[in-house]
């Protein structure tokens, strides 16, 4: 379960302090976020505002960053809308509270490359719903809600909206006491309740009437729902009494939802929480189907596991679109580039063994591989296998005119040879991170002339066998080399999955396997090599822009990961910090090179972002 710590009735400065330490200091993020009017002990007067936020850990190196502010005045905000606009944030959450008549705003903005989620604020309330229709008729839909007293003792409202994904969606205004049969006749609809604001509506110069709830509501054709749990209009001790008991039952609260009752005598803070019992097989399913949507992928297999035990392996879609053969957990995909990780596994079994060590040279007439004419740049003597593995050869980057895409009829040893005599380094090896297929090509013949076995054939004896993998293999090349069991490749990026010589790539990016394999290999890493080798193939390099970048993994907070981009094919796999063992391998590959970080545009980071959110957002495995 992530872990999460709602609050509520923060002052100004007791929100300041917890945003230092919970987002600055512990790494969490800000899961929701409003504010509300209070009187002062003294006075009747609503002089004071509070705060209520959840603050929730987030797992992997791709979560939303995000930025908040608690306490700014709607004068100043169209200034504040304009700057996070032009940094490329998105609004996430917004509220709004008065005190002694001025309007504040409370929101959270994600940075994002999505330009259709907007926000709209200081709505007359009468002018609510046509301006909620009109953005259904726009094709869009709200994703937040926000109702609050405005300047002249009237009601004001916020709205965030984005593109229909597909989700329908309803706002609903109840009058307190005809609440709860509004919520049971949604729920039986296949509603769920997405925000929830309690207010008492209010006219210019006039009192406010009675008391009310708005809220925000989803439903999703094919979605499995989690069990949910909600209040409305509940004090800060029911809240507190009930945080402990939920989360005991594997409960996470959604959304706090403070708003200022007015109720007389008491002028009190009350809440709407709305609670979920995120289980691992509606939550994937949702999360897998809105990603597949989004990226037009055919088909994908996911597992998850942990302590040795497969905790989830699923696969969905089609492994060809022709043939509408379903994905299986037994499915095969090529892996491309998390086949790095098994490399860099084999290189610290030998060296844990004495066979090698990391500071081995390469060329030359000491180096492993010196049977190689390496004359023509004399800085490849320098190269180390320490080096190839933390990407700091020195050159022959994958970014352009990569050497393992040239000669595809090439042999290993002529590629070899044909990069000596032709690509010279473009920087001395050790000091600059370069990212380089060729380098683990490198290390794939090197593994080759220390063990006397071709690379697949010790990885497979040496690495794979003792955890209890055996249908691991080379990839071929054309539809003809295709594996029983192996899924259609599509790249919607322009590129051949057919036309590559992925055999070659063997030891970079080669490797054909399911999802349940790969979080197997996972899994017994601890039994593979010890701590110690653990912790030095993992630790970040630290050479200048590896950016976490280790010895075949990336390290991000102690979890280490990799990905896979190959034409038709992304992959993820990551081991958590505390120990989830992830794998995700999808059989196609959308790719932008104008706009290569635009996560909207690219799958490669959209599958990065599903399989951490897999990780963030499960909370019951069994």
């Amino acid at each position: 379960m992530a872990l999460q710590q709602p609050q509520w009735n923060l002052t100004d400065q007791q929100y300041r302090s917890n945003f230092d330490l919970y987002v600055k200091d512990r790494g969490y993020r800000i899961a929701d976020l409003c504010g509300y009017e209070v009187p002062s002990s003294s006075t009747e007067a609503i002089d004071h505002a509070r705060f209520c936020v959840i603050w929730e850990k987030w797992d992997g190196p791709q979560g939303p960053f995000h930025w908040s502010a608690h306490h700014t005045p709607v004068s100043e905000y169209v200034s504040i809308y304009n700057q996070r606009i032009a940094e490329g944030y998105r609004p996430v959450r917004i509220s709004g509270h008065t005190v002694l008549g001025q309007v504040f705003l409370a929101s959270i903005w994600e940075k994002s490359t999505r330009t259709d989620r907007d926000m709209q604020w200081g709505i007359p309330y009468g002018e609510l719903y046509s301006r909620i229709n009109e953005l259904r008729s726009n094709g869009q839909r709200i994703v937040d809600v926000s109702v609050y007293p405005g300047p002249a003792n009237d009601t004001r409202c916020a709205l965030i909206w984005e593109n229909s994904d597909g989700r329908d969606w309803a706002v609903m205004e109840s009058l307190a006491t005809a609440y709860q049969h509004d919520f049971e006749s949604l729920t039986e609809e296949g509603y769920r309740p997405i925000r929830v604001f309690g207010h008492r509506r209010s006219n210019p110069g006039g009192q406010p009437d009675t008391h009310r709830f708005i809220s925000l509501w989803e439903r999703e054709s094919g979605a499995l729902w989690v069990p949910l749990y909600a209040r409305h209009g509940v004090t800060h001790l029911t809240v507190a009494s009930e945080v402990p008991l939920k989360r005991m039952a594997g409960y996470r609260m959604r959304a706090l939802g403070g708003f200022n009752a007015a109720i007389k005598p008491e002028i009190l803070a009350r809440f709407c929480p709305i609670w979920e019992r995120r289980e691992k097989h509606p939550v994937i399913s949702n999360l897998v189907r809105r990603f597949m949507a989004k990226y037009d992928v055919p088909g994908l297999s996911v597992a998850v596991a942990k302590d040795g035990q497969v905790l989830y392996a699923q696969g969905f879609g089609y492994v060809n679109k022709e043939s509408l053969e379903k994905v299986s957990n037994s499915s095969l995909f090529r892996i491309a580039s998390a086949s790095k990780p098994i490399t860099a596994t084999a290189v610290m079994k030998l060296a844990s063994e004495g066979t090698l060590s990391p500071a081995d040279l390469v060329f030359g007439s000491m180096g492993w591989l010196n049977g190689f004419n390496a004359t023509l740049d004399p800085n490849f003597k320098e190269i180390t296998v320490r080096r190839l593995l933390e990407h700091s050869c020195g050159g022959w980057s994958n970014d352009n005119n990569d050497p393992m895409y040239v000669n595809p009829s090439y042999t290993h040893k002529q590629l070899v040879s044909w990069v000596l005599a032709n690509r010279p380094l473009q920087n001395r090896p050790g000091k600059k991170f370069t990212y380089s297929n060729f380098g683990y090509c490198l290390l794939g013949r090197i593994i080759e002339r220390a063990t006397g076995k071709p690379y697949a054939t010790y990885v497979r004896d040496s690495i794979l066998a003792p955890c209890s993998i055996t249908g691991m293999y080379i990839a071929g090349n054309t539809v003809a080399e295709r594996r029983v069991g192996e899924v259609t490749y599509y790249d919607q990026a322009g590129g051949n999955p057919y036309g590559i010589p992925v055999t070659r790539m063997d030891s970079h990016g080669g490797w054909l396997g399911t999802a349940t394999d790969l979080v197997k290999f996972l899994s017994k890493l601890p039994d593979l090599l010890d701590t110690s080798w653990i912790d030095y193939m993992t630790k970040s390099s630290g050479v200048p822009g590896s950016d976490g970048y280790a010895l075949g993994w990336r390290n991000y907070n102690g979890s280490i990961f990799h990905n896979g981009d190959l034409a038709g094919t992304n992959s993820y796999v990551a081991r958590t910090a505390d120990g989830y063992c992830l794998a995700v391998l999808i059989n196609t590959r959308k790719k932008d090179p104008a706009d290569p970080d635009n996560v909207e545009k690219n799958s490669l980071f959209g599958l990065g972002h599903l399989m951490w959110s897999l990780r963030d957002q499960v909370d019951v495995w069994n």
